[in-house]
């Protein structure tokens, strides 16, 4: 089976032809961005990217209690847009919930329950969206 490469997925010539006989400006510009980006894509694709590396945010591995309200260390200056958990260990503590807010020091502060109810601190992986 041949690979996946840009000529495969998109026949510029073909394409500009095709818009400069209807009539369509700049077709050069468009098509140029679209080889571009179906690039960056196929390459992103064969190189594993993930989540993490490809937005504005950070993921942090905290400890946290069951139903106790905890702060998180974070950049102040940047304010959270989502927060959300990523991995819980062990296994057998699922989250039941997760709620999370600014303090007035804007410090994130997050409450969460865990199936089991257990005494010990739960590891979780949080994914913080800026």
């Amino acid at each position: 089976m041949s690979k996946i490469s840009v000529s495969r997925l998109l026949d510029m010539t073909k394409l500009v032809e095709s818009m400069t006989k209807a009539g369509i400006q700049g077709a050069e510009d468009l098509t140029s961005f679209l080889g571009e980006f179906t690039d960056q894509v196929i390459r992103g694709f064969k190189n594993g990217i993930s989540l993490v590396d490809n937005i504005y945010g950070t993921e942090v591995t905290v400890s946290l209690k069951n139903n106790v309200s905890q702060k998180v260390k974070n950049d102040p200056t940047k304010t959270p847009k989502h927060i959300w958990i990523s991995k819980v260990t062990p296994f057998e503590n699922a989250a039941l919930s997760f709620n999370w807010k600014l303090d007035s020091e804007q410090q994130i502060v997050v409450l969460a329950t865990f199936t089991g109810s257990p005494t010990s601190s739960v590891t979780v992986n949080l994914v913080i969206l800026y």
